[in-house]
């Protein structure tokens, strides 16, 4: 089952977190729902179900729970006592009986027994502009320490420092004030190796400039080693960075922009890239800033086994350590797609979260 894993996860056909479904209510396309399954043996399996609903004996009561209504079902070691996390926040905890759970895949019909699972996300998609969405940030459902992922992917961060937060573009935004505070995801489906194209979506709002302000960044932490991508406003030179790599190396594509650099402070901003196999585009508040051509075309995306994303700050070392490295002000809204968006989906998204 494991060499599904990799293929399975990046072949995501559509996936959503609840709150992206303002981003398209003009869609005329019905909801669909789709399972993320973690097994026992690291695997990831995501299919399309031919079941509609769990059924779950709690203390006080037999129900029959619809999938629609749930955003996770955490399976215990026993295989029969479950944890429902339902979404509209309520939490039911019973003995579930399911027979062995059949999923449409890319790869056919497969058939996957209760005792195999770890836990199950429901993903609800609406429309295509949340086709390939791996990882959402609305920074709004945190807790304790935890970043939430609203995907529906389960690429949960975690504060490195004392948590900050205050008002967003939407909701909430992290607030980043030194190089001692950063968040980061260590899951490994984020892990860009092999990607064809990618997006990277983040709103910001500087309280202050530093020389090389690291927005979100791939890396190992812990090492010299970069990781695909970087993305920063800093002021050295007069320009801000955005770099993806194609090899542990060299830079499939990168540029400065002075744009990226001259933004103003306290004031909110929509930043963008996407990589395509042929151009990479950097864009603000919904516009082009600049696009530059790749250097080698259609060569897939590198990445390192243990790199880590990292928002907040630079994720390697020595870098991390240092004072002028860190990102100083607000950010929001994070999202990562494993395909690249077009000009007009950049635009959609820029009109619907400001």
């Amino acid at each position: 089952m494991k060499r599904l894993t990799c293929m399975a996860v990046l072949a995501v056909l559509a996936v959503v977190g609840e709150a992206w479904a303002g981003l398209d209510e003009t869609s005329d396309e019905p909801q669909k729902l789709t399972l993320a399954l973690d097994l026992d043996d690291g695997s990831h399996v995501i299919g399309v179900p031919d079941i509609e609903s769990v059924p779950i004996q709690t203390s006080y009561a037999k129900m029959d729970i619809q999938l629609k209504q749930i955003l996770t079902i955490r399976i215990e070691e026993d295989h029969e006592m479950a944890s429902i996390d339902l979404r509209n926040g309520d939490k039911l905890k019973g003995v579930i009986t399911l027979e062995p759970i059949k999923l449409e895949t890319i790869f056919g019909k497969v058939s996957i027994k209760i005792e195999h699972i770890k836990e199950i996300r429901v993903v609800l998609s609406g429309g295509a502009l949340n086709h390939g969405l791996v990882l959402h940030y609305s920074f709004d459902k945190d807790e304790g320490g935890k970043v939430v992922d609203e995907s529906g992917m389960g690429n949960d961060g975690y504060w490195v420092g004392v948590p900050m937060y205050e008002a967003g573009i939407k909701g909430q935004a992290a607030r980043f004030r030194s190089k001692d505070t950063y968040i980061v995801s260590s899951s490994h489906r984020l892990n860009m190796n092999g990607w064809r194209e990618a997006t990277v979506s983040v709103w910001v709002s500087l309280n202050d400039y530093t020389s090389y302000g690291h927005i979100i960044n791939r890396g190992t932490i812990s090492t010299y080693e970069p990781g695909t991508f970087e993305l920063a406003v800093g002021r050295l030179y007069g320009s801000g960075l955005l770099a993806v790599r194609s090899s542990a190396t060299g830079s499939a594509a990168d540029y400065m922009s002075r744009d990226a650099a001259n933004l103003s402070l306290h004031r909110w901003y929509h930043l963008v890239m996407t990589y395509d196999g042929a151009m990479l585009r950097y864009y603000i508040d919904g516009q082009i800033d600049k696009e530059v051509p790749v250097k080698d075309r259609n060569v897939p995306l590198w990445d390192g086994p243990d790199t880590k994303l990292v928002i907040g700050s630079i994720s390697r070392l020595p870098f991390i350590n240092w004072t002028d490295m860190f990102f100083n002000g607000l950010i929001d809204e994070v999202s990562i797609f494993d395909r690249a968006l077009s000009d007009s989906e950049v635009k959609q998204i820029y009109n619907a979260q400001r």
